[in-house]
């Protein structure tokens, strides 16, 4: 199996801990803590990946079935490196995992 690569782009992006801890203290959460841990985004296949990323997300109503098709095509072209010999898919994804308290 190919070894995990760099985090893809997208809109799963877990961002800056120190952000995201002043967006909770701003929400009113006491002693906000966020900690970024490694993770490992895993899919069955490429068709399996976009479409919990398209039609699992507000994506869904923008395409339809021929643009999702479309899309599936031009990913498993362009995404072959995540691709292990099985089919399935993996790359780094981290996470953030925040803490603290809203009285």
């Amino acid at each position: 199996m190919n070894a995990p690569a760099r985090p893809a782009a997208g809109a799963l992006r877990p961002g800056r801990p120190d952000v995201r801890e002043g967006l909770l203290r701003e929400a009113g959460v006491d002693a906000p803590r966020v900690v970024r841990v490694a993770g490992e985004a895993r899919f069955p296949s490429i068709r399996s990946w976009m479409h919990t990323d398209v039609r699992g997300w507000t994506l869904s109503e923008k395409l339809d079935d021929a643009q999702f098709e479309l899309l599936v095509g031009a990913a498993e072209q362009e995404l072959g490196r995540f691709v292990a010999s099985d089919g399935s898919v993996r790359f780094a994804h981290p996470a953030l995992i925040a803490t603290g308290r809203k009285s």
